[in-house]
């Protein structure tokens, strides 16, 4: 079995952390709604659930909690999160420990979060 973070290299790519024209599009181009929608996303929140899960062993757990995250980000144009909890949820599935993919998380979690902050104070 490799390393969950030769996983990870397959499906991370953090050239983009977040599309605001991809999220734009999911929405119908309602900027308004977009703002509001980053505004309350609990991602720090949701991390916290998918690394509990994590922490848990529980393999449908955690890829239950990964997806979830995983479809929110997805949404919200948030690339380096959705590649982030895809590599997660790929090591759930495949029952491998996803353990050694947290630390990315927790820092895709930050990064994007503070871009988000970036984003916001422009509207």
């Amino acid at each position: 079995m490799g390393t969950n973070i030769d996983v990870m290299s397959a499906y991370l790519d953090l050239t983009v952390l977040v599309d605001i024209d991809a999220a734009l599009q999911r929405i119908m181009g309602n900027k308004k709604l977009l703002f509001k929608l980053l505004r309350n996303f609990k991602g720090r929140e949701m991390a916290g659930e998918v690394i509990k899960a994590v922490e848990s062993g529980d393999p449908s757990q955690i890829a239950y909690e990964a997806h979830k995250m995983k479809g929110v980000s997805a949404n919200l144009g948030l690339k380096g999160l959705e590649s982030a909890l895809l590599g997660i949820e790929a090591c759930a599935k495949a029952g491998q420990d996803a353990s050694e993919l947290v630390p990315m998380l927790e820092a895709v979690v930050d990064e994007t979060m503070r871009l988000i902050e970036v984003i916001l104070e422009s509207e």
